[in-house]
């Protein structure tokens, strides 16, 4: 059985793999369709934080990618980094292939998904020794 802690913890890495793949989920949403986005030059990259300050999908998807940030800091004050960072990016790994899927509406292959189930034995086995 897994004890309190290891719980709550296990939650907030959870949140904080929800919070990311959303934030991913609403900049590709925003980007998707339109050229490709360039950074070779100051005029672009001034043209993409105008692009960022005025569309809400992006706007969106940097707020919460700050937001994340502040439970990081949380995660990394109760968890040593490399228990808690393979956790939390497979758990990431497994929501944005599927959001990726039902929301933006991209293929899964065979192969992403061995890969995921993959991760998922690796965050079994660091689980188990944890």
């Amino acid at each position: 059985m897994i004890e309190q802690g290891v719980l709550r913890n296990l939650a907030i890495l959870a949140t904080v793999a929800l919070i990311w793949t959303a934030s991913q989920v609403a900049i590709r949403g925003a980007v998707s369709g339109g050229e490709p986005v360039s950074i070779n030059s100051l005029q672009s990259i001034s043209a993409l934080i105008v692009r960022i300050l005025t569309t809400p999908l992006l706007l969106i998807g940097f707020a919460l990618q700050a937001l994340n940030g502040f439970l990081w800091i949380a995660v990394l004050s109760r968890m040593e980094l490399s228990t808690a960072a393979p956790i939390m990016i497979g758990m990431y790994f497994a929501m944005l292939l599927f959001a990726s899927r039902f929301l933006l509406g991209e293929s899964l292959g065979l192969g992403r998904l061995a890969g995921t189930a993959l991760v998922g034995i690796g965050i079994w086995l660091i689980l188990r020794e944890g």
